[in-house]
């Protein structure tokens, strides 16, 4: 058998296999840092629409439940049925939202962004077992607990009055009396409705958190009237809000304190993020308008 003699690679033959794999390692980190960077580009869409989305859902569903309208309370749902209740029996547009232009805010938030205040009826409520007059005490079903202080508001299908508690008497299992430190304006039916009036403040402030270039991350944040804080959602940079006049035409909504009716409010808000991982990625922005039905309010001249 006749044997061959291998006498291994050339240097030109070693110096083109080193260059096809780095060629080859080189296609291959191009590839992965493509999709790494793809990967990135998408979480943080994906991030910053749904914070924006729930930024969103959130301001319309307590914004839409302010103040009363007859037998309906406001809802996102347009157009509005307002069963024939008059302007003067109606919570006008100062006693259920207030919009306020940064730092013009009467808490002294830190923000350029405006500042809306929210003022509803809570989630759980009472119901009066028996009509009333202002000359008589409340006595209301047990469903929804008071205390001496107590910001509430009572409304049936006709009108509605923001009072606060002065005394509570309680039988266990059947009822509760209420007195207010003021007289109600008129006469309510059984069965209308009585519960805690809510305050909510909503604007934009910096969290504590920082990003991958160290900025501080913004948010949407809420307030009660007690002046606590809690974070909404993060990503929330910008909040801008127009008041539309029944014509359409577009009014600040920090102008709306008496006048002709705003039955639409318009919700400008601005999402904001950055890549966890990839200090070279640009940011992702995502704007969104949110348009509210909010019944009869009023506009200064």
């Amino acid at each position: 058998m006749k044997m061959t003699c291998f006498r291994g690679f050339s240097l030109i033959e070693l110096l083109c296999a080193m260059s096809m794999g780095l060629g080859i390692l080189a296609t291959l980190s191009a590839v992965f840092l493509f999709y790494q960077r793809v990967n990135e580009e998408t979480k943080t869409r994906v991030m910053v629409n749904d914070h924006l989305r729930y930024a969103g859902f959130y301001l319309k569903d307590s914004i839409a439940s302010a103040g009363f309208i007859g037998c309906h309370r406001f809802t996102a749902h347009f157009p509005l049925i307002n069963n024939g209740v008059m302007k003067e029996d109606q919570l006008h547009w100062d006693q259920m939202l207030k919009v306020y232009t940064g730092a013009q805010n009467p808490w002294l938030l830190p923000t350029h962004e405006d500042v809306i205040e929210v003022h509803a009826l809570s989630t759980l409520t009472a119901h009066l077992l028996q009509a009333t007059d202002p000359t008589h005490p409340v006595v209301v079903s047990l469903d929804q607990p008071f205390e001496v202080g107590d910001d509430v508001l009572i409304a049936d299908c006709h009108h509605a009055e923001t009072l606060q508690v002065q005394s509570v008497k309680i039988i266990p299992g059947v009822q509760q009396t209420l007195t207010f430190t003021q007289p109600f304006q008129g006469d309510f039916s059984a069965n209308a409705v009585i519960g805690l009036l809510v305050t909510k403040i909503f604007f934009i402030q910096n969290t504590s958190r920082k990003d991958i270039t160290g900025a501080l991350i913004p948010a949407l944040y809420e307030m009660n009237a007690a002046g606590e804080k809690s974070e909404v959602v993060a990503g929330i940079k910008t909040l801008q809000v127009t008041a539309y006049l029944r014509h359409f035409e577009a009014v600040l909504a920090n102008q709306v304190v008496d006048g002709t009716s705003i039955p639409v409010l318009r919700i400008d808000l601005m999402a904001f993020s950055r890549s966890e991982s990839l200090v070279n990625l640009s940011p992702i922005e995502k704007p969104l308008s949110i348009f509210i039905a909010i019944g009869d309010g009023y506009v200064t001249p």
